[in-house]
């Protein structure tokens, strides 16, 4: 055992330990409140820490190649809310975080659509509405949107047919947020 280890204190932020440790090339660090042990923090603590971190969510959900993994993906939003209550962030910042994954979630969706469908037939912008266009978006919200096409598009295929059933019906339905709903 290390007589007088480096220890940090209950008020010392994850960033700062992650720090230390990694300076110093540490996998665990003592947590000290004068003088007193309070607990042991782990790199694999930091690890879980990082993973329900907004910033790490949205990166995963640009990695994803289809919409299961989206699906998948989305099913760990619950984690965040819960990672920023721990934090005391207000239930105005959770919902500006959770708005912001769902419209990470959005914006991969559509990629996805156009890759599976190709271009669309004319530009467009995809607009949320009702809590997520509020920025309030929370866990079983529903997704409210809109479509503005620049134009009138020029059919690109024979009237009547449909997108495949695994792209936009099962990418709104599956990944747009956990328990949403299409509308």
């Amino acid at each position: 055992m290390t007589p007088d280890p480096l220890a940090v204190s209950p008020d010392t932020l994850a960033f700062e330990v992650l720090v230390v440790m990694t300076q110093r090339g540490f996998h665990h660090l003592p947590v000290m409140d004068e003088g007193r042990l309070l607990g042991m923090v782990t790199s694999g603590d930091l690890m879980r820490l990082e993973q329900a971190n907004p910033s790490y969510l949205v990166g995963l959900i640009e990695r994803q190649a289809d919409v299961g993994g989206l699906a998948e993906t989305a099913r760990r939003i619950p984690e965040i809310v819960s990672a920023a209550a721990a934090q005391d962030a207000t239930a105005a910042d959770v919902a500006r975080v959770v708005t912001a994954t769902i419209d990470a979630l959005t914006r991969k969706l559509i990629a996805l659509a156009e890759a599976e469908l190709g271009p669309a037939p004319a530009d467009y912008c995809w607009v949320a509405l009702g809590s997520q266009g509020r920025l309030e978006a929370g866990v079983g919200s529903d997704q409210d949107n809109a479509l503005v096409l620049a134009h009138d598009p020029t059919p690109t295929r024979p009237r009547g047919s449909r997108p495949s059933p695994s792209s936009w019906s099962t990418a709104s339905n599956g990944a747009a947020s956990p328990g949403a709903r299409a509308t």
